[in-house]
């Protein structure tokens, strides 16, 4: 079987694609990536054969601004303890929208490669990341069976109201020019690797393929920093690469590692490349870790400090360390969404970057490094998540899909 995987934009959204497509190789079948350019070192380096099409989807000043725009303190929400205030629905649908005409920016980029491609090599079956709308739309115009691939985060076109439509206003016109009449990008099936404790509730009318979360964050060399340290709690730092990408710094780095300075810990700040020169001199007690895979040192932290992102949390979830959420408005609900859930399981607490003063985030991050219970409710999930199946479980139903 020929099965073409695809990814855009971010090596986030290429990242969750990995067991699945190692999975499909494994099991004899014959797997190529689709991608943008900036994507080829991460698609190759984790063994995979690369294709490119379309160039680079960058982000320009003006969406650049709208993100930084969002940046600016806001302050907590009467009776919530401090959290960052969640974002109004009208907020919510503008940060969305500004997301979706990048990701309409790459569908219009990569569709013409993508179809030139398919028409070459005739997969049998393309495998999308959920935002990877060209290889829908290509899937659609050529009348290929397509299986929706979601990340370690919930559903969100399920969990967000009026995410289709608003989908649906940014690709209408793409979707169009290629003679397919309306968007809708499910597929025949959706892979679903979210853990329960993130997900929304699931439309019954369509299909699911529950998956067990792994963690792959890109490939690299095990040092002995990794694995070996100190006795003193160890906390590793991060804001993500797809953050980095839509603000242009690192600010919640650079207040945390200020904090953390004045703490009894040892850090490992986690920056995407490129991140080091934006950060500069850090405190004695912080080793930066530039674009050095999460899974490599995260087992041996005792807790993370993130924004929230699915694929952090949902390592973290894997590795089951204890979490200090700080959401960032520039993204939406989404990584609200995820530091509720977790903060409702007892495996971390959400805090204010932005607004919240010194002492709050201090207690929040000795709180949970120090908390028994935080670690055993982290501890917990995990357990939970190796009972559902593994990839090499999924390949006799994408088979079966092939087939349609």
């Amino acid at each position: 079987m020929r099965v073409l995987l695809s990814a855009a934009l971010q090596p986030s959204h290429f990242f969750p694609l990995v067991p699945t497509a190692w999975a499909l190789r494994a099991a004899g079948h014959d797997v190529r990536v689709a991608h943008q350019p900036r994507l080829a070192p991460f698609v190759q380096a984790a063994g995979l054969t690369s294709a490119v099409v379309g160039p680079d989807t960058e982000i320009d000043a003006d969406r650049r601004r709208e993100a930084q725009k969002s940046q600016a303190a806001v302050g907590p929400a009467e009776g919530t303890g401090g959290e960052a205030t969640r974002p109004s629905d009208a907020e919510n649908r503008h940060h969305i929208r500004i997301a979706l005409s990048l990701f309409a920016d790459s569908a219009e980029q990569m569709t013409g490669g993508l179809l030139d491609l398919c028409r070459d090599w005739r997969p049998d079956l393309i495998v999308f990341e959920w935002q990877s709308y060209a290889a829908h739309l290509v899937a659609e115009v050529l009348g290929i069976p397509s299986v929706r691939h979601q990340f370690s985060g919930p559903d969100f076109e399920a969990g967000i109201k009026g995410w289709r439509e608003m989908e649906r206003d940014s690709l209408l016109a793409l979707y169009r020019e290629y003679g397919v009449d309306d968007v809708r990008p499910d597929g025949h099936a959706t892979v679903d690797p979210c853990p329960p404790v993130l997900q929304v509730d699931l439309p019954a009318d369509r299909t699911y393929l529950p998956v067990r979360f792994i963690p792959y964050n890109g490939s690299g060399r095990l040092q002995e920093w990794m694995y070996r340290r100190s006795q003193r709690p160890r906390v590793a730092l991060t804001v993500g690469s797809s953050y980095l990408w839509m603000t242009g710094n690192l600010s919640p780095v650079q207040r945390f590692a200020e904090l953390l300075s004045r703490m009894d810990v040892d850090v490992i700040a986690a920056v995407p490349q490129g991140g080091a020169k934006l950060l500069g001199d850090l405190p004695d007690n912080i080793r930066l870790a530039e674009n050095v895979p999460l899974e490599l040192f995260l087992p041996s932290c005792d807790a993370i400090i993130s924004h929230g992102g699915t694929g952090t949390v949902g390592t973290s979830l894997a590795h089951g360390v204890p979490q200090i959420l700080t959401p960032p408005r520039a993204m939406g609900d989404p990584p609200f969404h995820n530091a509720e859930r977790i903060v409702a399981s007892g495996a971390g607490v959400q805090v204010d970057v932005q607004s919240d003063p010194d002492e709050r985030i201090v207690d929040a991050i000795e709180t949970v490094v120090q908390g028994h219970a935080y670690r055993t409710a982290a501890l917990g999930l995990a357990r939970s998540e190796e009972e559902r199946p593994l990839p090499l479980e999924l390949v006799g139903d994408l088979e079966e899909l092939a087939r349609l």
